[in-house]
């Protein structure tokens, strides 16, 4: 069942690349196939390989969602990419976009928490473009990224965030930042239970 989006699923939707169009009683969010992971040049839709006809009926396809019901629209002419496809990979997006991520913390804490979840969020997107890539990578690579992303979304505190990644430099390049926050991850010293959880050592005590 579809439901509304939140202020937050907005935000964090029109951060991704969807863009909020509003007229009389019309809300939606409009997206762009690139963001959903359409390459026309590499003829491919996120991990799919198309054909010249599919990709040039998904380059003139449209996709969007109704803020006020949840509901993913789509137009699309040809017989080739159905609308379920391009369906999905919006559902996609929308499950990876908690609709309610507010952190725990005093104001000053959940402030500053969420500037830096944000740059590391977008440090994390930036390696696994590369990591994707790169026909070298190892998967697993690829699925422990993956999974600190995923940790770091849905960490509910604002503490373990500050506490653990507050001093990173974020000014200097994805690069130099990842390599700061691997080395968190790699480290082995005292954590409080949340802590922990954000690192993805949900066992440690």
């Amino acid at each position: 069942m579809n439901t509304a989006l939140t202020e937050a699923q907005i935000k964090e939707l029109e951060a991704k690349g969807f863009v909020r169009w509003t007229k009389g009683d019309y809300d939606r969010l409009y997206v762009d196939m690139r963001t959903l992971g359409f390459d026309y040049g590499a003829r491919r839709f996120g991990e799919s390989s198309l054909t010249a006809k599919q990709a040039a009926q998904l380059k003139d396809s449209k996709a969007w969602i109704d803020v006020k019901t949840g509901e993913i629209c789509c137009k699309t002419s040809g017989p080739h990419i159905t609308e379920n496809d391009i369906k999905h990979a919006v559902e996609k997006h929308i499950a990876e976009t908690p609709a309610d991520k507010t952190l725990i913390g005093s104001a000053k804490q959940v402030e500053w928490a969420e500037r830096v979840r944000t740059s590391m969020v977008d440090v994390y997107e930036h390696v696994l473009n590369d990591l994707h890539n790169s026909p070298k990578a190892p998967p697993e690579n690829i699925e422990l990224v993956e999974k600190w992303m995923v940790a770091l979304k849905e960490c509910r505190y604002a503490s373990p965030i500050i506490s653990l990644f507050g001093d990173v430099n974020f000014d200097k390049g994805y690069q130099k930042a990842f390599m700061r926050i691997a080395a968190v991850y790699r480290g082995r010293t005292p954590e409080t239970r949340s802590q922990a959880i954000l690192l993805c050592r949900e066992d440690d005590n």
